[in-house]
């Protein structure tokens, strides 16, 4: 690989990850308002969302729902947590000390996947 070339996983869009715009609904709290606050938009933004979503916006969906979980674990409404810069240094903090979790969650993750694929494609 040529320095400065893409590895062809840092292109997420190769990865065919694919969200609804329904399900995004869904995780951050079931209705467009409470999307468009997780997420920081106004309701019309949720409404224009593509669905299936893209890569960018999949990514502010999860994003969101990291910070909201957080911000539940820390006792804080939502609104709360994004005035708090203590509050956004320690889920910072927190996931950098996670990457090791993260990386075991990953691992899982592959696991899971290599066991649901078709034996077919795991041959391929």
């Amino acid at each position: 690989m040529q320095f400065g070339a893409l590895h062809p996983l840092d292109n997420c869009s190769n990865l065919r990850l694919v969200m609804r715009k329904q399900r995004a609904i869904e995780i951050l709290g079931g209705t467009v308002r409470s999307t468009a606050n997780c997420v920081g938009v106004v309701d019309a933004a949720i409404r224009n969302w593509p669905d299936p979503l893209n890569p960018v916006t999949r990514d502010r969906v999860i994003a969101a729902l990291v910070r909201m979980r957080a911000a539940e674990a820390m006792g804080l409404t939502l609104s709360e947590f994004h005035e708090s810069r203590e509050a956004h240094k320690a889920l910072e903090d927190a996931l950098v000390a996670s990457a090791d979790s993260l990386k075991v969650i990953g691992e899982r993750a592959l696991e899971h996947f290599n066991k649901s694929r078709p034996t077919a494609l795991a041959a391929a």
